[in-house]
């Protein structure tokens, strides 16, 4: 978590599922592994504190190798992820959507609406459950309750997601263009 991705509005409303009985220990974990920004919890101490003694919550920060990050993202039921960079729109799109888009992995993302995480992550063909920050937090956690009671399974990304960001299609579309090229004559200078 960088660049102002604080993950206070996750942090309330997971602590508001822990304190309603709809996660529990042993059952659900929200982990968040990796490298962080200072203090991105400085806005939900208190429910960090509480849903890490509580075991709902690990915090595993720091650079990791990518074999390690692989393995968590293969080992979860769900994977979190933040679009929020501090105001009220999104125009970067996170490097780790693909990852998690390739993963198949339901996900559970905090983005704006119109934001372009959000129209791939809707076009994907992955299960996702989408939030819009502004959202109040008890009607998120129902939401996301819901969604963990009915988790769906895993779904490899859709049609559209493999053409639009597959490297080796755009490769092979390139080759092709070149191909063409130089099948007419055309130099590459």
């Amino acid at each position: 978590m960088y660049a102002h991705r604080y993950p206070t509005q996750f942090m309330r409303v997971w602590h508001y599922l822990a304190s309603h009985g709809w996660v529990r220990p042993g059952e659900w974990q929200a982990a968040f592994v990796g490298p962080a920004s200072d203090h991105p919890f400085r806005d939900c101490a208190r429910e960090c504190s509480e849903l890490q003694r509580a075991g709902l919550v690990i915090l595993d920060q720091g650079s990791k190798p990518k074999a390690v990050l692989r393995d968590w993202i293969q080992r979860a039921s769900a994977l979190l992820l933040l679009d929020l960079v501090g105001r009220d729109e999104s125009l970067q799109i996170p490097a780790k959507l693909f990852d998690y888009v390739r993963s198949g992995i339901p996900i559970v993302a905090w983005s704006p609406l119109g934001s372009p995480t959000r129209s791939i992550l809707e076009r994907s063909g992955v299960p996702c459950l989408l939030v819009d920050p502004r959202e109040p937090v008890e009607s998120v956690a129902v939401r996301l309750g819901n969604f963990l009671v009915n988790i769906p399974e895993p779904s490899p990304p859709g049609s559209w997601f493999l053409e639009t960001f597959d490297g080796r299609r755009q490769v092979a579309q390139l080759a092709n263009v070149l191909d063409v090229l130089l099948e007419r004559g055309h130099a590459l200078e």
